[in-house]
């Protein structure tokens, strides 16, 4: 029976800081020193467990961390790509908006929640511990931390903006960003809040993003309906601003980080939940099913943004800057306002989301945990330098160049956080014989990697071809570039630790093919061979 019971004991799993541990009936409080995230505030706060049974309260019961991973599709950066879909490319750029939702919502989200339900464990934790060395861990937080801050700056400028036009433009950008940034401080304040608490903060603020963006739409009257249908059913056109459109959408709406955080956010409905093989399964049909409403609903909100731009600012170089001035000119100051709404609602809940995203990798690949409030201050700090010195030193709008050059750069990044996730997923090691991800699911992922890799292929030779073609130096130096950065991708895909033992393993062939040319040299001999013996 004391075997029976260590063995019991030494399979429970360790609650995580700030849980309350329940152990004989007796529950022990955390302490309150405890640097407890949003993630555990107690077990009576935590989502509730995964029914055995799907049915439709346990679907409800379960429904809550959806929304932190929905704030990632409808951050600054997407309205930007919205921005851009309708402003600079026709509505059958929707269609690709509707296919990188649901490759992101139903492989990728698939993916990530399959791995922390499954293991309890999210991505950056299985890197930082046992798939990579300190080396590519670093090398993977830079490129991660550098997604975090480009996204950073889009959200800063979006609060600064939203906060500029409230003012009527009374306040200036700069001192508008400061006043956002207090804001984003004192809502990251309430971190202690129970876990449902911050659930219906994410609900309220994408549902005045919604509601927002949807009468702003209504009110804006976009082009008739025969036009938006007739230009569903055109192919777009493959150019460079084509291309650039949809590289940025890609990147706004499957940020690298998010990819991250999303595999976090599974391990809080494994909290005390039923670690068999029944509750596992229960609990990743609830999480295909949110997953499912998850992409729905932000498609909804991304396109009724599509559409008020689509409509009276077609061909006009709107951005995040000029939107709201664009949009005052052509429907009035109320749709400013709306618009300024969105705006303001969108960067407050992705900034918090962000933060605890920055949290969670850096304490997973680096073992170095910093409160929210440091990294909050660390980003921000570079996003003001970067939007004061855009603001001082570029042209009128310069700040829309930046925007949408930051979903560029996640589309860029996106690649060093698919490679690890698939890894992952697909280690036995990791996963487990039962679990591991294998056929279809493999399959469809490798193919989205390569599609994105294709694309940002596409994207830097276009760019070299297209601005650089009369600079050679320029243009060597930019193909040197496009090198590096497939290199570090093939770097990270064929494993970073595997490559001391690959290069060994190539001297030793290119030895082998050496000492056998030297031994039969009449084969080795070119002008011999081509000899003509009568």
């Amino acid at each position: 029976m004391e075997i029976a019971e260590e063995v019991e004991a030494s399979t429970q799993p360790e609650s995580l800081p700030g849980v309350e541990r329940c152990q004989d009936g007796v529950c022990q409080s955390p302490s309150p020193d405890t640097d407890a995230t949003p993630a555990s505030h107690g077990a009576d706060t935590l989502p509730k467990c995964a029914p055995s049974k799907l049915t439709c309260w346990g679907l409800l019961s379960f429904v809550g961390t959806g929304f932190m991973t929905a704030v990632g599709y409808v951050d600054p950066g997407s309205l930007e790509a919205d921005i851009a879909v309708g402003t600079r490319a026709k509505y059958s750029m929707i269609w690709w908006n509707a296919l990188v939702m649901v490759m992101a919502a139903l492989c990728f989200q698939a993916l990530s929640g399959r791995l922390g339900v499954v293991t309890r464990t999210d991505l950056a934790d299985h890197v930082g511990s046992s798939m990579y060395s300190r080396t590519p861990c670093m090398m993977l937080w830079s490129l991660m931390q550098l997604s975090i801050v480009t996204s950073d700056i889009q959200e800063t400028m979006a609060c600064g903006l939203a906060i500029q036009m409230f003012s009527r433009d009374t306040i200036p950008l700069l001192a508008a960003c400061l006043l956002g940034t207090v804001a984003s401080y004192l809502l990251l304040s309430l971190e202690r809040l129970p876990m449902r608490r911050w659930d219906m903060l994410y609900a309220s603020l994408i549902l005045v993003e919604t509601l927002a963006l949807a009468v702003a739409c209504s009110q804006a009257k976009p082009i008739a309906r025969a036009a938006v249908a007739q230009e569903l059913l055109t192919w777009p056109s493959l150019s460079f601003q084509t291309i650039t459109v949809a590289a940025g959408a890609l990147g706004a709406m499957i940020m690298p980080a998010h990819l991250f955080f999303q595999s976090f956010v599974p391990t809080l409905h494994a909290q005390g939940a039923d670690t068999g093989d029944s509750g596992k399964r229960s609990t990743l049909r609830l999480m295909g099913l949110e997953a499912a409403g998850v992409a729905v609903g932000t498609f909804a909100i991304n396109t009724c943004a599509v559409l008020l731009f689509g409509g009276s600012l077609r061909g006009m170089p709107a951005g995040m800057e000029s939107a709201g001035d664009y949009l005052w000119q052509a429907h009035g100051m109320p749709i400013r306002m709306l618009w300024a709404t969105a705006l303001l609602a969108s960067s407050l809940a992705a900034t918090l989301y962000l933060t605890h995203a920055g949290q969670v990798i850096m304490q997973g690949l680096m073992h170095v945990k910093l409160p929210r409030s440091w990294h909050l201050l660390l980003s921000r700090c570079f996003a003001l330098a970067c939007i004061a010195l855009t603001a001082a030193l570029g042209p009128s709008y310069a700040l829309d160049r930046l925007a949408r050059g930051a979903n560029l750069v996640q589309a860029l990044l996106l690649p060093f956080a698919l490679v690890p996730l698939i890894s992952a997923t697909a280690s036995e090691d990791v996963m487990g014989l039962k679990w591991v991800s294998r056929g279809w699911r493999v399959a469809l992922a490798v193919a989205a990697v390569g599609a994105v890799l294709a694309i940002n292929a596409y994207l830097l030779i276009s760019f070299v071809c297209q601005y650089v073609e009369q600079q050679s130096a320029v243009a060597g130096l930019c193909t040197l570039l496009v090198g590096g950065y497939m290199a570090l991708v093939a770097y990270f895909a064929a494993g970073p630790d595997s490559w001391p033992q690959r290069m060994r393993r190539a001297g030793v062939l290119s030895h082998k093919a050496f000492m056998w040319l030297k031994t039969h040299r009449r084969w080795a001999d070119i002008e011999s061979m081509l000899e003509v013996h009568f």
